[in-house]
């Protein structure tokens, strides 16, 4: 099963003030009846964010946080740092805002990279040049961090047609062949240097030809594992073309210990982040349990981490904006 990338921005939720705010504190720029602490602002966007991946990447809840209820919780842990930036303009409020305009979105703008106006970050106060780990610190919008760090330095927003090797590409853009490239929509031309939303498939690709983004083949249905006479199976519900039945066919997920990879007649990933621990030259292995906050991590060997940490030196680390400054 190919690796499914996610097009949703968990931080792009936006703000209307420069006041940074501790955790506890209310929204003083809201009327006393509509006034909102941080910690339900930030339980509000996490809900609404993962309502969201629940409803366009199913694959997404079981996958990386086992349930819905992880991942509220591990997405209200990534939220928390949001309010006591050096010049940022986000607010409870807003986040407030934006967890209320998402389930009005849909799936294809969320994929695509489009969140209602409500989300995207205001300008901060913090001009290019200076450090930053938010976007919403930065006058741009934008803070480019390198891949793989927590802080960068504010900046424009990489847009498409720009190298993404080493800074992200801004929002609603994917990175592909490390060039910025916006996802195409249903009945675009595609082919691997231009590829479709993560909902559509291109089907009929290949020997220099490009593709047209399609609907998705159902479950159950036939297939064509080349996607040349059809289009892919819906991968966001977890379904494959399995290779000798040319059916579409849901994938299984493992928990800890238990068999991964290609298995008996079908194919197991490995659920919560886990990672699949694979002999070398066999096609099956063994789920590895994600490490605690904290603990030692190895990306390649594993055992991961269970975002919004990640195995930085070796060990789960839960990045902190405030630190780079």
């Amino acid at each position: 099963m190919r690796h499914l990338s996610l097009w949703i921005t968990l931080s792009c939720v936006g703000c209307t003030s420069a006041n940074s705010l501790p955790m506890g504190t209310v929204d003083a720029s809201q009327p006393a009846d509509l006034a909102i602490t941080s910690e339900q602002a930030c339980a509000e966007a996490a809900a609404a964010y993962c309502a969201a991946f629940a409803r366009c990447i199913p694959i997404y809840i079981t996958a990386y946080f086992a349930d819905l209820a992880s991942c509220v919780s591990r997405v209200t842990l990534g939220c928390r740092p949001a309010f006591g930036l050096k010049g940022t303009s986000s607010t409870p409020a807003i986040y407030s805002a934006c967890a209320q305009a998402l389930p009005g979105a849909t799936c294809d703008d969320l994929l695509a990279g489009k969140t209602p106006a409500a989300c995207p970050p205001l300008p901060g106060m913090l001009g290019d040049g200076t450090g930053c780990g938010d976007d919403a610190q930065c006058q741009s919008s934008f803070c480019a961090r390198p891949l793989g760090q927590s802080c960068g330095a504010c900046g424009p927003s990489p847009g498409a047609g720009a190298a993404c090797d080493k800074i992200a590409c801004g929002r609603g853009l994917g990175c592909v062949n490390k060039v910025c490239v916006a996802r195409a929509t249903a009945g675009m031309p595609c082919d691997d240097g231009h590829p479709c939303i993560a909902s559509l498939s291109c089907q009929g690709a290949g020997q220099g030809k490009m593709g047209t983004c399609a609907i998705q083949v159902r479950a159950g249905a036939a297939c064509d594992p080349k996607t040349q006479t059809t289009a892919g199976c819906e991968e966001l519900s977890a379904y494959y073309c399995h290779p000798l039945t040319r059916i579409c066919t849901p994938a299984s997920f493992a928990g800890p210990g238990e068999p991964c990879g290609f298995v008996g007649n079908g194919y197991a990933g490995c659920r919560a982040s886990g990672h699949c621990r694979v002999p070398k030259g066999a096609v099956s292995g063994t789920c590895i349990r994600t490490a605690a906050d904290g603990a030692a991590c190895d990306d390649t060997l594993g055992p991961t981490c269970l975002g919004p940490a990640r195995c930085a030196g070796g060990v789960c680390k839960i990045d902190d904006p405030a630190s780079c400054m």
